[in-house]
């Protein structure tokens, strides 16, 4: 009995070892900052984020910068044919052109999206989050109206985006934490 409670006990010991807390990273750009939690290292090399030595985050202000927007499916509605063999060509062709084939007129257009899209409330600023559906596509924010660009400025006022592509499920998860631990550094 002995026995197995000191077995039990090296089995708690060494598991809490391997789920020891890592280190938070502060990163810090001119308009905010941000909290990474979970993940090994970052490295920062002007406008480029580097989590885990793997996952690239790119970061991006101005006017006319990417929303993050992913583009409309392209679907197609192909009827039953009688005539397997055209419907099979017709499959192949539209399959080649990438397009998404349905078999019915009523469809839901989010079922063939890649990427699920969250807005968030963070430091009374609207925070726009994507993330993939699947293990790939595109993480990141963009927040608009940081503010007015130059005087006569007739585009708009600043944004900004963070966003990386094909991260792993770990830099996913501390990237997504990390909106929550948003703070702006300005008015």
């Amino acid at each position: 009995m002995n026995e197995l409670i000191f077995l039990l006990l090296i089995f708690l010991m060494i598991n809490s070892c391997d789920k020891e807390k890592k280190n938070p990273f502060i990163v810090k750009y001119d308009d905010f900052e941000l909290k990474f939690e979970g993940i090994d290292n970052i490295n920062k090399k002007g406008k480029i984020l580097v989590l885990n030595n793997r996952d690239t985050l790119i970061y991006n202000k101005g006017i006319g910068i990417n929303k993050l927007v992913e583009k409309e499916p392209k679907i197609v509605y192909l009827m039953p044919m009688l005539d397997k063999e055209e419907e099979a060509i017709r499959l192949k062709e539209y399959d080649s052109l990438g397009f998404k084939v349905v078999r019915t007129r009523s469809y839901d257009l989010d079922r063939f999206k890649k990427q699920n899209v969250v807005y968030k409330l963070v430091g009374n600023r609207t925070v726009k989050m994507v993330f993939p559906r699947s293990e790939e596509g595109i993480t990141g924010i963009y927040i608009d109206s940081l503010g007015k660009g130059s005087d006569g400025d007739v585009y708009g006022e600043m944004k900004i985006n963070l966003y990386g592509k094909n991260l792993s499920k770990e830099s996913r998860e501390s990237f997504l934490n990390a909106v929550n631990t948003i703070k702006f550094n300005i008015e």
